[in-house]
């Protein structure tokens, strides 16, 4: 993808985060087994998921990385998970789907191999050779497979579809509709099964305010 003013983003492979001048805010806030240099790589997730989608704004008008951000601050401050691995890969969720120039074996050069799963198990099926409603199902069948090695995937889904139905008002009637009865059929079941009661309340009544 190209950036907001049309010049092509260009990524250093190298990257290693702006570990002086960027304190993740996450950090911080985590359990107290997780200390440095654990803590290093949520830090470098920030960094380079910050760099990935500058420029780029949501439909709401915010600036995108607001996004990621705010979801590993639901992960970290609501479900109280802090393992650095699933942090930065709640940091760098959309950066293989939104960013042209990284891909999946980037980002596992970059962060590691668990990182790379749970960023490729987030990770949307695009493709013009088959229908929508066939890429949503093998979107859902990856994650479901990411799952039964790493849980933790579904925790970061669950956040990350808490803050996007939180701007859901953005889009078209028919989108909204769709979105909300996905949330039904879907996350709203994940979230009791996780027993996460209060997620699962919020996303019922919020697909629910859509319908």
């Amino acid at each position: 993808m190209k950036n907001i003013n049309g010049t092509a983003l260009k990524i250093n492979k190298n990257f290693r985060g702006s570990i002086v001048d960027i304190k993740s805010p996450l950090a911080p806030f985590c359990s107290k087994k997780v200390l440095l240099p654990n803590d290093r790589l949520i830090k470098k997730a920030f960094a380079f998921a910050m760099k990935c989608h500058s420029g780029q704004m949501r439909k709401s008008g915010e600036p995108y990385f607001s996004h990621p951000k705010a979801v590993a601050e639901i992960l970290v401050y609501e479900m109280g998970n802090c393992d650095p691995e699933v942090v930065a890969a709640t940091l760098l969720h959309d950066v293989v789907e939104d960013v042209e120039e990284v891909s999946i074996g980037d980002i596992q050069m970059m962060f590691g191999e668990k990182v790379s799963i749970l960023v490729n198990g987030c990770t949307k099926v695009k493709s013009k050779s088959i229908s929508k409603s066939l890429a949503v199902s093998l979107t859902l069948q990856k994650l479901l497979h990411t799952a039964e090695r790493y849980p933790e995937i579904m925790k970061i889904k669950l956040a990350d579809r808490l803050h996007n139905m939180d701007s859901i008002f953005v889009h078209k009637i028919d989108k909204q509709k769709r979105i909300a009865k996905e949330t039904l059929n879907i996350y709203v079941p994940i979230a009791e099964k996780l027993n996460l009661k209060e997620h699962r309340n919020r996303l019922l009544f919020k697909a629910l305010s859509v319908l």
